[in-house]
């Protein structure tokens, strides 16, 4: 199986990739939500609809029964924007047909107010199918909420087709869906004010917004929880319905040319936009679950990480954590300070510490490669090689997490960003291939 390695980096062999700066690290979707934090109002890319009270991001469960972070509404009682977003305008290919997609729950009793997904097109606009009327004000979708059932995830589906279309009606996966239901409709979307779908209206419009709404309603008590947004392609490369469905989200990093998930976020790391995008870990409880699994005479490990200035109360501990410590397999991490200060790699119960003196606080490359083949254990640091060893036995993965080392509550804190997994050992010029590749992205 093969996946995205980012730009001029190393493809062959690839098992694990994702790149925060990467949209198909998140299959396709032009947007996601990884840049929603805990907290009120707007977040990076999304302003808020109402009052900066009315919007709340919390940790909530998702249509997946994980803890996630949720857009909540919370009403004012004034009756007008009561919560939800217009995200920012984003690039879209006007020849192609796209699906806008979220999620929506009701957790309150009360069901005031009425729930809206629809769109924006910059330049002429947005067109109807059925009558290729512009409309200015689109939705998909305009129903009370007391549509939806209490403490029921919906996923609400729209398509947006070609401008040069002459399709008049609507795509036959726009509709309302649940987790229970599968790919069978619970409900179609009504169409609102655009009669079936939609279209770009010319060739003029290079870029969209995905909107999402709670309006009008008279009461403060109506809560409305939203997950999810996405705007996919369809052109092949973007998840089904039934990908969706079974759990396909923007906490879920995805390979870039199937509908596999590769990564899963346990306890919410955040996002952050810097350098073109990474997760952060805030050394306590958060990391991502991977399914890669098996024994390997070969691996690499191939990632950037970010460390914090020692000053923020990080003296003397494990900056660094990954890998799989069950039964004493595979552990590697950085240490900052102490007698055993550098990169540490653990296969089969036998470490192997590298020196600190090409670590630096900041952003610094790192590649680890294990290869029984020849005999050795590898460690480079921004593309230069600062330790070997020999190997001790085939390395046994099966529960590789990234953050953290398994049953030792080792977390990491910091950034990681563009980070590899090879089921082949990388020769030295492809690991400097893989560090020139994003070097100044990251300031080496």
């Amino acid at each position: 199986m093969a996946c995205h390695g980012g730009p001029k980096a190393s493809p062959d062999g690839l098992v694990l990739s994702f790149d925060l700066a990467n949209k198909k690290s998140f299959a396709n979707s032009v947007i996601n939500s990884i840049s929603w934090n805990l907290g009120s109002g707007g977040a990076t890319y999304y302003s808020q609809n109402g009052n900066t009270n009315e919007n709340e991001r919390v940790l909530g469960t998702d249509p997946f029964g994980k803890s996630s972070i949720v857009w909540e509404t919370r009403p004012s009682g004034d009756g007008n924007a009561d919560g939800g977003w217009n995200s920012d305008y984003f690039g879209i290919d006007n020849t192609k047909l796209y699906r806008f997609s979220v999620w929506v729950k009701r957790t309150s009793t009360t069901s005031g107010g009425t729930f809206y997904l629809g769109l924006y097109g910059n330049a002429s606009g947005i067109r109807r199918t059925d009558n290729n009327a512009v409309e200015g004000n689109p939705y998909w979708d305009c129903r009370g909420t007391g549509g939806f059932e209490k403490d029921v995830w919906y996923l609400v589906v729209g398509h947006c087709y070609p401008y040069n279309t002459s399709y008049t009606g609507q795509h036959p996966e726009s509709g309302i869906y649940t987790v229970s239901g599968g790919t069978t409709k619970v409900a179609s979307i009504n169409a609102c004010n655009i009669g079936a779908d939609v279209k770009w209206a010319g060739s003029d419009v290079t870029s969209a917004v995905h909107r999402c709404y709670h309006y009008y309603c008279g009461d403060s008590t109506t809560r409305l929880q939203l997950f999810d947004p996405r705007i996919d392609a369809i052109d092949g490369t973007e998840p089904s319905i039934a990908t969706l469905l079974s759990g396909f989200t923007a906490s879920r990093l995805a390979n870039y040319n199937n509908d596999s998930i590769i990564g899963t976020f346990a306890n919410t790391p955040t996002y952050s936009s810097a350098n073109g995008g990474s997760i952060v870990f805030d050394g306590t409880n958060d990391y991502i679950q991977t399914p890669i699994t098996g024994t390997y005479t070969q691996i690499s490990f191939d990632f950037w990480g970010f460390f914090d200035d020692p000053t923020l109360n990080m003296l003397s501990r494990e900056e660094s954590a990954f890998g799989d410590w069950t039964s004493n397999r595979v552990h590697f991490g950085t240490r900052w300070t102490g007698s055993n200060a550098g990169m540490h790699f653990n296969v089969n119960g036998v470490w192997q510490t590298t020196p600190s003196t090409n670590l630096r606080y900041g952003w610094n490359h790192y590649s680890l490669i294990y290869n029984t083949v020849s005999n050795q254990k590898l460690v480079y640091l921004n593309g230069i090689l600062s330790s070997s060893n020999v190997t001790n036995g085939s390395m046994v993965l099966g529960d590789f997490r990234i953050g953290v080392a398994t049953t030792l509550n080792a977390y990491y804190r910091g950034n990681i960003s563009n980070f590899k997994t090879y089921n082949r050992a990388l020769t030295a010029s492809e690991i400097q291939q893989n560090f020139n590749a994003n070097r100044g992205r990251f300031g080496i």
